[in-house]
């Protein structure tokens, strides 16, 4: 059975693997969500990566006329996080418009695959949260699902911080769990507690 792989290197945490996908296009999603977890027990994660200037730099050379230079600072950023949801999605949208097919249905996948492991982790209530890595995580989920925000709360359920978040989806209102243990394990590393 050949196999198409999206190798992803996580050179900065010292892991090499991969997201896989199958000939049924199937991604792997233990393999996807180990990626994950690796990530956010790394040591040099932070889970604030949203704010880092050169991710910023990044998105915006996506978005411009001539994607070739967004290109090379998505790949240099992805590099040292491979499981940025948002960046995986504008690549592949940059990529798509330069006409490298191959390289965006290849980051889109990954992007999907992110989700699929993200939806994997529970169900999104409070008995079942959905376990992510960073704040960032919820906000890709609930771009994809075309949620508006509402209102947010952290809160502990067994001894866990978990998000509470509010949307509305379409006319209806929902209301999502997520443990965020794992995004303030990796913040208590980084101030050294």
């Amino acid at each position: 059975m050949k196999m198409i792989v999206v190798v992803v290197s996580l050179v900065a945490v010292g892991f090499a693997g991969g997201l896989l996908a199958g000939e049924s296009g199937l991604v792997d999603v233990e393999a996807i969500t180990g990626a994950r977890m690796a990530v956010a027990q790394a040591e040099t994660f932070s889970p604030m990566f949203e704010h880092d200037a050169g991710r910023t730099a990044a998105l915006e050379a996506l978005k411009g006329a001539d994607p070739s230079e967004g290109i090379a600072k998505a790949k240099e950023w992805l590099a040292k996080l491979p499981v940025d949801g948002q960046m995986l999605l504008a690549l592949a949208d940059a990529e798509r418009r330069a006409g490298k097919l191959a390289d965006s249905f290849a980051h889109r996948s990954a992007y999907y695959g992110l989700l699929a492991s993200l939806m994997a982790s529970g169900e999104g209530t409070q008995e079942k949260p959905f376990k992510v890595i960073a704040v960032a995580e919820e906000y890709v989920f609930f771009r994809e699902i075309g949620a508006r925000m509402g209102r947010q709360a952290l809160t502990q359920i067994n001894g866990k911080p978990h998000d509470r978040v509010s949307v509305t989806v379409g006319s209806e209102e929902r209301t999502y769990f997520f443990d965020v243990s794992l995004s303030f394990e990796a913040m208590n590393r980084s101030l050294g507690r």
